[in-house]
């Protein structure tokens, strides 16, 4: 059995690494609409295509 001295060193160790933890969480209050506007980014479609130019190799693609 762990003495009174052990069972406290434990406890105090664990309520630190749970704050440690939860200091490290994003918080609830930020809100993804709160930063930069990626959609343009993340939504973007490129067509490939064949390059234009006579001296372009054929395998070549060009967006």
């Amino acid at each position: 059995m762990l003495s009174a001295h052990q069972r406290w060193a434990y406890a105090g160790a664990g309520v630190v690494t749970l704050v440690l933890l939860a200091a490290g969480l994003p918080s609830g209050v930020a809100t993804a609409a709160e930063g930069p506007d990626l959609s343009r980014f993340y939504h973007q479609q490129i067509k490939w295509g064949t390059c234009k130019g006579d001296a372009m190799p054929a395998d070549l693609q060009c967006g």
